[in-house]
């Protein structure tokens, strides 16, 4: 498996915040007492960060209750103070569904900083926003406040609350396929992180994100030239997300490359000896979509069966959202519509893990492919048409070939389905011959009666797929798809393709397993 050991040197999500995790060192003992001068130290370092203070699920609770009994006392006499000790809970409380909690200190601190107009409050504030509200994936929300600060309030603001706001604004310009103005932008941006913060954890930042703008539209060579370099830092720097940032970067690029199948035992073993809390949410997904690309769809679903789980909700959430729905795509598990519906509030993006890696393509193919398999054709339509158009917009070929492809079946599962409606109709009126009588002790009406893999081939031929995209579909033989159909046919008392499409369209045995990626 490629290693990530240079980008897994830091967690590159950070703007020197490390003096930002003091504030869980100084925490006090219950013996000490002296909460006013505790609470002094904590706030003195809330300072503007682009990431959090603590690694994946930590959190320290007693920092939070310190915090929040404080600001009960605290109330509105002194709204700068209140600002700090909102934005040092935001920050805590980041991960999964205490993020959500954090979510609503930040949003009163942003309004409160708003309306006191100090610019250093206003940096705190903000960036404590922006970092709890990626637990929301709420990114129009964001979007209005990054417009907001960058249009209006910019130059009231400190170099390093600058710094954060334009870091968050590149990434979402990869987000919404606009690499254009991206690269206009990141002259300046690059020019504040380097010669105005001299930060060595922007830089790698930023020099990470550029990498993903390069990995989305298919440019490889100098998307790891990117990261090989945006990960030079120094060896001492926090170690905050490290590891999933370092596995997401791995898997992404083995997506994007074409090559998660040959390292499909590799990560599956990870799961064996994760080594940290992160990995099993980001490498079955990985192991499983490995699989079945190889063809072992039967390991695939193996891992999916056993490692699935809603994966907890932070900043790279999409990259095991975005590789569960290709998986999903390929095999029908996990639940293909409770993918679909976490992944459709970010139709007209590109499914990107923050600015780490491109996790699939555009969020619109993903979900077409998802529609297609839940049999909902018409929004599998509309959504590959928009997924295509923005990956063309970007450039990315093995995302255009998917979906160039995956419109093509959903434009012949639309016309069969078209004929399977009027062969049922003719059915009902009695104008077309039944099926001829099933031979006794081996044709049944029972679809359960069908093999898993028969009831794979027999919705494909429903679907109007010939032998050879069988084939390539379920990554077997030609000769295997024509014995299978030869035995459906046998096993269910029927003659031709089209007397098998009724048949299917009558005991409605789900929508077919679908192409790779």
């Amino acid at each position: 498996m490629p290693s990530a050991a240079t980008c897994s040197s830091s967690s590159a999500r950070l703007i020197d915040s490390s003096n930002a995790r003091c504030a869980s060192w100084i925490c006090p003992d219950d013996r000490i007492g002296d909460e006013d001068r505790v609470l002094a130290a904590a706030v003195a370092f809330s300072g503007p960060q682009l990431g959090g203070t603590h690694d994946w699920g930590e959190i320290d609770t007693r920092l939070v209750v310190l915090l929040e009994r404080q600001l009960d006392r605290v109330g509105d006499r002194d709204p700068a103070r209140r600002v700090r000790i909102l934005a040092t809970l935001a920050t805590e409380l980041y991960f999964d569904q205490v993020g959500y909690r954090g979510q609503r200190y930040a949003d009163e601190a942003l309004e409160i900083a708003r309306r006191l107009g100090r610019p250093d409050e206003l940096a705190i504030a903000v960036s404590a926003y922006l970092w709890s509200e990626e637990v929301t994936g709420n990114w129009p929300q964001i979007r209005a406040v990054l417009d907001e600060m960058l249009r209006v309030r910019r130059p009231d603001l400190p170099p390093r609350g600058q710094a954060i706001l334009v870091c968050y604004q590149l990434e979402d310009r990869i987000r919404l396929g606009e690499l254009g103005r991206f690269d206009a932008e990141f002259a300046q941006a690059w020019h504040l992180v380097t010669d105005v913060l001299h930060s060595p954890a922007a830089q790698a930042q930023l020099g990470c994100t550029r990498a993903c703008r390069y990995l989305v539209c298919g440019d490889l060579e100098r998307a790891a030239d990117l990261v090989d370099l945006g990960y030079q830092s120094p060896q001492d720097m926090s170690a905050a997300w490290r590891d999933p940032v370092g596995f997401v970067m791995d898997s992404c690029r083995m997506l994007v490359t074409d090559t998660l199948a040959d390292h499909a035992e590799q990560l599956v073993a990870r799961l064996g000896r994760p080594g940290h809390p992160s990995i099993p949410h980001v490498a079955a997904p990985a192991a499983a979509l490995g699989f079945a690309q190889c063809g072992d769809l039967e390991r695939a679903r193996q891992i999916a069966s056993r490692w699935f789980a809603p994966p907890p909700r932070s900043w790279i959430w999409m990259q095991p959202i975005a590789f569960w729905a290709q998986v999903a795509i390929a095999i029908g598990v996990p639940d293909p519509a409770w993918l679909y519906d976490r992944l459709a509030p970010h139709a007209g993006e590109l499914a990107i893990a923050g600015g780490a890696g491109d996790c699939g393509g555009a969020v619109d193919s993903l979900l077409a492919g998802l529609a297609l398999r839940l049999g909902r054709l018409d929004e599998a339509a509309e959504h590959a048409q928009a997924g295509l158009a923005m990956e063309t917009r970007v450039g990315s070929q093995i995302w255009i070939n998917r979906s160039k492809d995956l419109i093509n079946r959903i434009e012949t599962a639309r016309g069969h389905a078209f004929i399977r409606d009027q062969i049922a109709a003719a059915a009902h009126a009695g104008t077309v011959p039944p099926a001829r009588p099933t031979r006794a002790g081996t044709a049944t009406q029972d679809p359960f009666e069908l093999s898993a893999r028969e009831l794979e081939v027999a919705r494909l031929v429903a679907e109007g797929l010939s032998n050879p995209a069988i084939a390539s579909a379920l990554f077997i033989s030609v000769p295997t798809v024509k014995t299978h159909v030869s035995h459906i046919l046998a096993k269910l008392g029927l003659e031709s393709r089209v007397q098998l499409a009724s048949w299917v369209a009558g005991h409605s045995p789900g929508p077919a397993a679908s192409t790779r990626g």
